[in-house]
């Protein structure tokens, strides 16, 4: 193989390189965006009484959902813990201290472990 045919492969993947990378870059995007979503509508939740705890909670368990569906395709342990959460508020905060504890779901430390990932994985991009 010459080395103007190989020059030529090369160069004809890099616009395929290019849009993989920015479709992550857009999928990491939409991952942050939903991750937002619903760690400010939880904030909300608990700073703002509300006439409809119930469903109040189950739009959290789908916004929790939304956020681990999202983040399977990056790491499967925290879209486990977001699996966990979801369950956590479609239950409506039944579980105790306990197991809030060792499914690893606390708020702040969900979503810090989520956002160092994901803003790590964006910079790649």
């Amino acid at each position: 193989m010459s080395w103007e045919v190989l020059l030529g492969c090369v160069v004809s993947l890099l616009p395929v390189l290019e849009a993989r990378k920015e479709k992550e870059y857009d999928r990491v995007n939409e991952t942050l965006d939903a991750l937002s979503d619903a760690y400010f509508s939880t904030v909300t939740y608990y700073a703002v009484p509300t006439d409809s705890p119930k469903g109040t909670q189950l739009e959290l368990a789908y916004k929790w959902d939304r956020v681990a569906n999202l983040t399977r395709q990056f790491d499967q342990n925290l879209s486990s813990r977001f699996s966990l959460k979801s369950r956590f508020w479609e239950e409506g905060e039944a579980w105790s201290p306990q197991q809030r504890k060792g499914a690893r779901i606390g708020l702040e430390s969900v979503r810090n472990d989520a956002l160092f990932f994901l803003i790590r994985k964006q910079k790649k991009g």
